[in-house]
């Protein structure tokens, strides 16, 4: 072996002799091709122990290497490639930089600590001769330059071995074509070759040297790299960004073309039938690919579509790469719409015309965004309502459109999204149903408190929301049985949802209140159906809160918790909450409002029956500058019981009479609220309770199993049962008394064990 303390510092020198103090945990490799290959092993406590893979790297090997004084890393390997070790696993989640000196000094878990098994043995490779091989790069995926280009290759260490000198070689040269020193970084360089041409062609590869106390060690050559030289760049490939078959006059397509790899600089071009007819062009930074749309697309636009692109090379030159392949548009003008319905035009089921035929829409994802443009293609106004319709009797085939999906804005139902024409499924097998009406459809009035309850003084806004595809012009507030609007507001233009603020509110002004629009349309005013009915309610107090808790029954023991919880209605905005026993004349707790419209938890603990009672709670808000108190709550009631109720004790047989030999059944039942018990059920004998057996339950009953019943299991037993409830144990008073009497002739066995099975 060459090189102590192998490729360290003076500064790390100075830290291993610091380390050295201490106890280093001594490494070694077993199992691989040499001292230096191997599955990772430490010694520790005496024994051979292994380390698990995960995080295993390679700067995790470079130290392991360096440790071993094995010279460079040249691979980190796990999942046991050699073999799985025997004893313990000591180190896991070992994860170094690569710069320390031993493995002690990396960030690993405690010794001994792990989650892995020996199929996750870490092993290393190191080379004490040659250092890692270099890695190389180009920038193209597809390996292709065009003559005229400047071609350059980037040449890297692995990244935890500095670099004094870099070569380049091409195809199976013995010598160097070019070398570099690295400049500011020791671990990189870039190899420039100007002006490639034809001879340019070829594999090229590279290596590095790197310098330790004074000896210089070369590393292994990098994988070859193929320079291919053609005319043009690799293709693009172009495709519909919507699979389509069928392409309806006024439609809108769009166009993908995809260079094979990004770029720094890329420009894009759409063509029609011929090179000379370029429909379009875009320009890209760092993307790979442009989107063409051709908007109401009209029959003159039939024809085969195909594209290329131009890559920005170093030299300042635009490349051209090859042709795409086609695609087709061929422009269909005879395609019409209807509503089919007995009673209007404007009615019924939606079915399209196309190639002569007659077919319904899938109305799968049927919604009023598509019933809207429906209504707008035929002129029939506004959509008032788009539904699925029933299922259709027929097998689910083809169908003209399906899964059409509209913003509502599209003045053309083959405008909005949906499957390619005639290539889609209902698989729903719903139809598409739509109504339209003379007026736009009502808004959504809201306020943003729940229950709609305000103050006196209070300013309060409401909400009222137009469909997001009409773009109304004015907004109207009533108060209901009043014909003059309380309020309006114009709505500015890309607006939706529009408030209203009344302002120091008063209890005149309780009541129902709605809204609607106007849209102007071709300089005719058209008006909105009325919202629903937004009730307000104004009051001297807030509304009541809710009081309760998590136990049901609310039935506590001395010294467990009785946590109540009190919930004000939603968006008032709370100041305190208040806890009372006693129809609100003890004040119990009281605590500030933590976060807005999250409940206040009131622990306390029960000492007795003092605290045996109704409680009720209240909350304090402020609003507009001005302080309420609410009302209270509803009251609930809370039982503090000395201990647990006793439990109830039931023989299987109404007469209690066993023969010998027989099993008996005994049933024992704590109250439904007490489930998760132990149960202990007792014999009792000349005044005492002697323990006959114990079990434990999920439930709050069990029944017991006297099994080869002998003359001396005859007497009275009790049950009783105990419960553990915030960290303390309590138990049940025992329950009444229940007789076996044993009659008949002996059988065989006099055992009279106790066997347990839990019922419920």
């Amino acid at each position: 072996m060459w090189l102590p303390l192998f490729l360290l510092s003076a500064a790390q020198l100075i830290e291993i002799n610091s380390v050295a103090a201490e106890d280093i945990l001594p490494l070694r490799l077993v199992d691989g091709d040499s001292v230096c290959s191997g599955r990772v092993e430490v010694l520790y406590n005496g024994t051979w122990g292994t380390i698990c893979d995960d995080y295993w790297d390679m700067a995790d090997a470079v130290v392991v290497c360096r440790q071993l004084n094995c010279g460079f890393a040249e691979g980190a390997r796990g999942t046991a490639q050699f073999g799985e070790g025997t004893e313990d696993i000591w180190l896991d989640d070992v994860k170094c930089l690569g710069t320390e000196s031993n493995l002690q000094q990396c960030n690993v878990r405690p010794m001994g600590d792990h989650n892995c098994n020996h199929v996750e043995d870490a092993g290393v490779v190191c080379n004490s001769e040659q250092a890692p091989h270099a890695s190389i790069y180009h920038g193209r995926k597809y390996n292709i330059f065009v003559s005229g280009e400047d071609l350059k290759i980037k040449c890297t260490t692995k990244g935890f071995y500095s670099s004094t000198m870099f070569y380049l070689y091409k195809d199976n040269d013995a010598q160097p074509i070019m070398s570099k020193a690295p400049s500011t970084r020791d671990f990189t360089v870039t190899f420039e070759i100007l002006n490639v041409t034809a001879e340019s062609r070829g594999n090229y590869s590279c290596i590095y040297d790197s310098e330790v106390a004074g000896k210089t060690y070369s590393s292994g050559r990098s994988d070859a790299l193929e320079v291919n030289m053609k005319d043009f760049l690799q293709p693009p490939t172009i495709a519909f960004k919507r699979r389509s078959i069928v392409f309806v006059q006024g439609q809108s397509v769009s166009i993908r073309c995809e260079a094979p790899e990004p770029f720094e600089d890329c420009r894009f071009y759409l063509y029609r039938d011929s090179e000379d007819n370029v429909i379009s062009s875009q320009a890209t930074d760092f993307s790979p690919s442009a989107v063409f749309n051709l908007t109401n697309l009209q029959k003159s636009e039939e024809g085969s579509y195909f594209c290329k692109y131009q890559a920005y090379s170093s030299k300042r030159l635009w490349i051209n790469s090859s042709w795409s392949n086609f695609v087709n548009i061929t422009v269909h003008d005879d395609v019409q719409i209807r509503l089919v319905s007995k009673d209007s035009d404007c009615a019924g089921t939606v079915e399209i015309y196309l190639n002569g035929t007659w077919g319904k829409v899938c109305g799968d994802t049927w919604n009023l965004a598509a019933g809207q443009v429906i209504c707008r293609h035929l002129g029939c106004g506004f959509v008032k309502s788009a539904s699925r319709g029933e299922r259709s009797p027929a097998p689910r085939g083809p169908v003209p459109l399906s899964h059409v999906q509209c913003l509502g804005s599209e003045p053309l139902l083959w405008q909005c999204y949906s499957i390619a024409w005639n290539d889609g499924m209902c698989y729903g097998g719903f139809r598409a149903d739509v109504t339209c009406s003379d007026q736009p459809l009502k808004p959504l009035i809201s306020v943003i408190r729940s229950p709609s309850v305000f103050m006196r003084g209070e300013n309060v806004t409401i909400q009222c929301a137009i469909p997001i595809f009409y773009a109304g012009s004015r907004m109207f507030l009533y108060k209901v049985g009043e014909k003059k609007a309380f309020l309006s507001i114009p709505v500015p233009e890309n607006r939706n949802s529009l408030n209203f603020t009344i302002a120091n509110i008063q209890s005149v002004q309780s009541g129902n209140y709605t809204c609607n629009f106007d849209m102007d349309i071709s300089e005719l005013v058209f008006n909105s159906e009325q919202s629903e009915q937004q009730m307000i309610t104004v009051k001297d107090e807030p509304p009541e809160p809710l009081l309760s808790t998590d136990t049901a029954p609310p039935h506590f023991l001395p010294g467990q918790i009785i946590s109540l919880s009190c919930r004000a209605p939603r968006y008032f905005s709370v100041m305190t909450y208040y806890l009372y026993m006693d129809n609100g004349k003890i004040l119990v707790s009281s605590q500030p409002a933590a976060v807005q419209d999250k409940p206040a938890l009131f622990d306390i603990i029960a000492e007795g029956k003092k605290d045996d009672g109704e409680y009720t709670c209240q909350y304090e808000m402020k609003t507009s500058g001005k302080l309420y108190n609410s009302s209270h709550s509803e009251a609930l009631k809370i039982s503090v019981m000395d201990m647990p109720p006793k439990p109830t004790i039931e023989l299987l047989r109404q007469n209690g009479e066993f023969s010998i030999g027989e099993s008996a059944n005994i049933r024992c039942s704590a109250h439904d609220a007490y489930y998760g018990v132990i149960f202990v059920l007792s014999k009792v004998q000349s005044g005492a309770y002697i323990t006959s057996a114990v079990t434990k339950t999920a439930g709050y009953s069990t029944v017991l199993a006297i099994k080869d019943i002998s003359v001396k299991d005859q007497g009275d037993y009790v049950c009783h049962y105990q419960i553990k409830r915030s960290g303390k144990i309590y138990n049940s008073s025992k329950s009444d008394r229940k007789s076996l009497r044993v009659t008949g002739r002996r059988s065989q066995s006099l055992s009279g064990d106790l066997i347990l099975e839990n019922d419920s």
